[in-house]
């Protein structure tokens, strides 16, 4: 009913923007030549357009806002989530093929004089094929491109990933103009076994360091699937929080095994402190037991929690460090390439 909703919409919307460029097109051209009753008429005819346009826009955005808030309290109760490839994508990347094909074959036909001017249709004819190659690692396996059961998360790039082997998971957002670009990260362990069945374009930006990383994250796009970013991200989290170990309370994607290991005994300090909570609700409780027990799991935790910062100081800095040397790498190799004429000239 909503795509039902959402075509109508965009269809009104076209053939009121037909309208709002011819009454443009003819007030325009009638000025100071047609009587004032066709201008009046064709002034009219340009504002309905501008009208029509303006309110398909506003409804349009008022269905988005709310299909956006029925996804926020819906709960996922079920065993299973299948999310295919967008229609839409699919049929995006092909026209962006043929549009690169084309331009290329104008070009090969009429070749520029300008040799610099081939650098534009190279670019986008490489855009193209790697659209291309994204859409065929998502659907060359002929199933959906991502599976959510009871059991694991089975993604088209990394495979089935047992929902034990992921630490934590997060929605994250990028807003850009007037889109909104999810992925969905996930904190798991020995990633190399996962990002090794990626496509070629995933590991050839994919570092050693990460490959042979204890835990790593990994980013599942979902902008190109069937379902809701949001209703894939609450299966998900309904479907972990179902399987043992619980998932983390705490995490940042550069936690280290080490800091993964004192967090998770954190979380259990605390399932235990609710526990000893849960005695004081009995009909007979034991103030001693209970207190003594409090006092145990406190110390435990803030011995735990000293513990936790100082690996968690030791990731931070390690992957601090590393960012610097990138960071000095770039520029070492944007200095050269500024000055390489200048040393080519003296020398």
């Amino acid at each position: 009913m909503r795509l039902l909703a959402r075509i109508g919409l965009f269809t009104l919307a076209a053939a009121f923007s037909i309208t709002f460029f011819f009454g443009m097109a003819r007030f325009t051209h009638g000025l100071g030549v047609a009587p004032a009753r066709y201008l009046i008429s064709n002034g009219l005819l340009f504002f309905a357009g501008a009208l029509g346009v303006t309110g398909c826009l506003i409804k349009s955005r008022r269905l988005a806002e709310q299909h956006k808030a029925e996804l926020q309290v819906l709960q996922f109760t079920g065993n299973r989530l299948e999310a295919g490839v967008s229609k839409v994508f699919a049929v995006t990347v092909y026209l962006i093929v043929l549009v690169a094909l084309w331009v290329t074959y104008l070009v090969l036909r009429w070749p520029p004089s300008d040799q610099r001017a081939l650098a534009l249709p190279a670019a986008f004819l490489l855009f193209a094929l790697f659209m291309l190659s994204a859409l065929h690692s998502l659907i060359r396996s002929g199933k959906p491109a991502l599976v959510l059961d009871t059991f694991a998360l089975d993604h088209a790039w990394y495979g089935p990933i047992r929902w034990d082997q992921i630490h934590g998971i997060h929605l994250r957002t990028f807003k850009r103009r007037r889109s909104t670009h999810y992925l969905l990260a996930l904190l798991v362990d020995k990633p190399g076994r996962y990002l090794a069945q990626s496509p070629w374009f995933r590991r050839v930006f994919t570092s050693a360091r990460r490959r042979d990383a204890a835990c790593a994250l990994i980013e599942l796009p979902l902008n190109s699937l069937t379902r809701s970013p949001v209703l894939i991200h609450k299966a998900a989290v309904a479907l972990r929080s179902r399987v043992s170990p619980p998932p983390l309370s705490f995490w940042v994607p550069w936690l280290s095994a080490e800091a993964i290991g004192v967090q998770r005994e954190i979380d259990a300090a605390y399932r235990r402190l609710d526990e000893i909570g849960q005695l004081i609700e009995q009909d007979n409780p034991d103030p001693d037991q209970i207190e003594r027990g409090a006092r145990e799991v406190a110390a435990d935790i803030k011995r735990l929690h000293a513990v936790f910062d100082e690996a968690y100081c030791r990731s931070a800095s390690a992957t601090t460090k590393r960012d610097v040397v990138i960071v000095v790498a770039i520029l070492v190799a944007l200095t050269l390439l500024f000055l390489w004429p200048f040393v080519v000239r003296v020398f």
